[in-house]
């Protein structure tokens, strides 16, 4: 490493930028890195990085070579506690009766049937396309230190590079990572439930979690919320472990979870608050001092190991590539209004009731509230009320104090605590009034209405309307790919980019259907097949060889024109 370090430190920045386009010349606006990202400036830290990061290393090899008897012993508990755990798990399983294993077999196979169903239908997003051409399907050191754009979900994309090893379809690929951290998820969520209240109350809640439409559609997407929901649930459930039985298994859960949820996507400082605001208030009500301690330790772990990953991204694409990119676009006049707009929808994507309905979300609210004063001698209701108040609290001071409002679908963790509050607080009403009808009831009328709910919702958002997930949006576009393809072009230009995306794509998965791309900038002497411009592309800029009498106009994607050569 040191070899490199000094190797690194002796080259001059103009050889390092020409090695660097070479090398990585499918990388995402790689043409004008050193202007946007990599500047000179950012070279000099970076080699003082690098320098720093040798010494580093050396001083914790020593520093484990020292305590290396403390550290195995520590990693031997953790490793004999975290067995234990699963073997408490699998006795859990076992004690299950005939009939409840078979219950959970059928919910299982309706999970996989559910969302195979969805990555079928669900058209592979732009979003999607773009993570996979320009940081999945890159080496690893792309999303490591490149972030041209919040697309860049790094611990996703990098466990997503794994799939991409072995399977020749951006889609899948993408779409396995979420599919399994969802997967995950759905277990951690049954077997707690199932613990700490009951089988019934578990099953109606997991069930309500896998055929919602928030949760479902995000199941499937190939972006990284689906890993920061799974981690956001496994930090809750730790600490309150931990904090009841004091081991250290639960608090490197939550260690690991928290760091893992940060490295997805920054927007995890949400979330992550919301933890704080929750480890804070334990604390103070308990005035415990190896709380007080341990809050620290796990603070001072989790802040450094973050700092230390997001470090390769600062020294090379910038600190404003995270904080002032320009998808984050800070709302200064009217911040008030739509703050609180923005709370309304964070509600409506949570319960999936939008509009003129919003006053039954708050009668499920107040409904809530009055059951869980009721039973807040319960130590479970207690915990989930003070977590569900805390999140809502750190989401509001992060967005007051950053004066942020970032797009509705970093909030789809909330989106499981919703149907695990309404199944449990069914099951404390029907408690109340001591009326075991009452609960089936709920639950049946609650199984149906979400799945009244996800077939509407897979109707308004799919087939009707033209958002991000709409049909109606990307099958003329799919429409358009196929043609150009089946075309068998040598060359093309293209100034649009959502074509340029799938394009590029294409490119990938099938090398011979797309043989030479030009982007943006055309080649003088090149006949193009195919001349793909966006509406707000110069004239001038067109390729030289282009003209209205040699080429055809063949389809229209919002305003870019598709002309193929006529022959």
């Amino acid at each position: 490493m040191l070899y490199y370090s000094l190797l690194l430190y002796s080259t001059r920045y103009e050889d390092a930028i020409q090695w660097i386009k070479e090398n990585f010349n499918t990388t995402y606006n790689i043409a004008t890195i050193d202007c946007d990202y990599f500047t000179r400036k950012q070279y000099n830290l970076f080699q003082l990085w690098i320098i720093g990061i040798t010494l580093l290393y050396g001083l914790l090899a020593v520093l484990f070579w020292i305590n290396y008897s403390k550290i195995t012993q520590l990693a031997s508990g953790i490793r004999n506690q975290l067995s234990t755990l699963l073997k408490n798990i699998l006795t859990l399983f076992l004690y299950l009766t005939l009939w409840q294993r078979i219950i959970i077999l059928f919910m299982y196979t309706g999970w996989l049937a559910h969302h195979i169903y969805y990555c079928l239908e669900i058209p592979f997003s732009v979003d999607e396309v773009f993570a996979y051409n320009y940081f999945v399907h890159q080496s690893p050191l792309v999303p490591i230190f490149y972030y041209p754009e919040p697309n860049n979900h790094i611990f996703f994309n990098l466990f997503a590079s794994f799939f991409d090893c072995f399977i020749n379809n951006g889609k899948w690929v993408m779409r396995l990572p979420s599919l399994f951290a969802n997967m995950v998820l759905l277990t951690v969520i049954f077997i707690y439930l199932f613990k700490k209240v009951n089988f019934n109350v578990a099953l109606v809640a997991t069930i309500c979690c896998i055929i919602s439409f928030p949760t479902s559609i995000y199941a499937i997407q190939g972006r990284g919320y689906m890993l920061m929901s799974l981690c956001t649930t496994l930090a809750a459930i730790s600490f309150i472990e931990w904090k009841h039985r004091s081991r250290k298994i639960y608090l490197a859960i939550y260690i690991v979870s928290s760091i893992v949820g940060f490295y997805t996507h920054i927007t995890f400082l949400y979330c992550f608050t919301g933890l704080f605001l929750w480890e804070a208030t334990t604390i103070i009500v308990n005035r415990n001092l190896s709380f007080i301690k341990a809050f620290l330790w796990n603070k001072i772990v989790i802040v450094s190991c973050i700092n230390f990953l997001y470090s390769p991204i600062i020294v090379f694409s910038g600190w404003k590539s995270l904080a002032e990119n320009r998808w984050l676009v800070r709302n200064q006049t009217n911040f008030v209004d739509a703050f609180f707009i923005e709370l309304l929808e964070i509600l409506s994507l949570v319960t999936d009731i939008w509009h003129k309905v919003y006053i039954f979300i708050f009668f499920l609210l107040l409904l809530t509230g009055i059951l869980a004063y009721k039973f807040r001698n319960l130590l479970f209701v207690r915990q989930l009320c003070i977590f569900l108040t805390s999140q809502m609290a750190g989401i509001i001071i992060v967005m007051l104090i950053l004066r942020l409002l970032p797009p509705l679908r970093v909030w789809t963790y909330l989106a499981f605590w919703y149907p695990i509050g309404l199944s449990v607080s069914i099951y404390l009403l029907s408690a109340w009034l001591n009326r075991s009808y009452i609960y089936l009831s709920l639950s049946i009328f609650l199984l149906l209405f979400t799945s009244w709910q996800s077939i509407y919702s897979y109707q308004k958002n799919l087939v009707i309307a033209e958002g991000s997930f709409s049909q109606t949006l990307y099958t003329p576009l799919q429409n358009i790919i196929h043609y150009i393809v089946q075309k068998h072009p040598k060359y093309i230009f293209v100034s649009d980019h959502w074509l340029q995306f799938y394009l590029r794509n294409q490119q990938i998965e099938t090398p011979s259907a797309v043989p030479s791309m030009d982007i943006d900038i055309p080649q003088k002497e090149i006949i193009y097949d195919f001349v793909i411009y966006a509406p707000d592309m110069l004239q001038n800029s067109l390729p030289a060889t282009f003209s209205s009498q040699s080429y055809r106009l063949v389809a229209e994607f919002y305003g870019s024109r598709i002309y193929e050569r006529s022959h």
